[in-house]
């Protein structure tokens, strides 16, 4: 799965992510009916979008569902609430890739690995170590961007296979997939952040997943849906093909600059207009 964008607008209380919906498979014709952005349970009026395997970010979003769900019991919901319960998801599916590989490998489990010792007695020590590197070796697929708001806190988020959890609220800008380059360096070009109008990020947003369509080896399909998060809860999906959207595309193609597009006022109402149908979020 080959890219996602996640951006920040009207200084940090819209959020917007899209994907494209292309699943590629080796020797096979891709399948562009892939979804890869979700909606995350109340009170958190939050989207997670993936990007790498789909056998590995499709269960990260189902533990990441149940993780959350435990936290959303909690009277107040601090970010480390939100960034644990996402560590723990990549914790648990990382986990099982691990358990499966060892197994498979060499017939030891992961908790024997961790015990140092299976029925038969303890593992030898070169063993060990080359369980060890066997684990530090083993790939994890997996891109998320999760972004939103809790009750009105921003929340943004990156985490990228088996690196830290990223948080940053400047530039405000996140890609993931193989077409992530293409998108950032778009979305640079048109020197996107925090700052900028809601209709800006929508437009630089379609711009960025139509940019990353050009990724060389072909992985990156058409955009899906964009998302737009507000801070006082409300969700809204957009069509890529929205006449508004459209027009903007056409009007903006050609020129080095959007800032036409801040603080318009006529803008400003079609794209609140966009978002109209929405889904408050308790």
């Amino acid at each position: 799965m080959t890219i996602g964008i996640g951006v920040l607008s009207e200084g940090g209380a819209y959020v917007v992510l899209g994907t494209d919906m292309r699943a590629s498979f080796p020797r096979l014709t891709a399948n562009d009916m892939c979804g890869k952005m979700w909606d995350l349970p109340s009170p958190f009026s939050c989207g997670a979008a993936v990007a790498g395997v789909l056998a590995v970010a499709q269960p990260f979003v189902d533990q990441l569902a149940f993780e959350l769900g435990k936290v959303s019991k909690e009277q107040a919901i601090y970010d480390e609430h939100l960034e644990n319960a996402i560590d723990e998801a990549r914790y648990r599916i990382f986990a099982r890739r691990i358990d499966w590989s060892l197994k498979r490998s060499y017939g030891v489990s992961l908790r024997q690995w961790q015990r140092g010792k299976v029925p038969g007695g303890k593992l030898d020590d070169l063993l060990i170590k080359a369980l060890r590197n066997h684990m530090e070796n083993e790939p994890f697929p997996l891109e998320a961007i999760v972004a939103g708001f809790v009750r009105g806190k921003l929340q943004f988020y990156k985490a990228s296979e088996k690196n830290h959890l990223e948080k940053s609220a400047t530039p405000g800008v996140y890609v993931i997939g193989r077409g992530g380059a293409l998108a950032m360096n778009h979305l640079n070009r048109r020197g996107h952040h925090t700052g900028c109008s809601l209709a800006r990020a929508l437009l630089h947003v379609v711009e960025a997943l139509e940019e990353a369509e050009k990724e060389p080896l072909g992985t990156v399909g058409k955009t899906a849906q964009l998302l737009a998060i507000g801070h006082d809860g409300s969700m809204a999906r957009i069509m890529p093909t929205h006449h508004t959207l459209v027009t903007w595309k056409k009007t903006y193609k050609d020129r080095d600059s959007t800032w036409s597009l801040q603080n318009n006022k006529v803008a400003d109402v079609q794209a609140k207009y966009m978002c109209r149908v929405h889904r408050d979020r308790e």
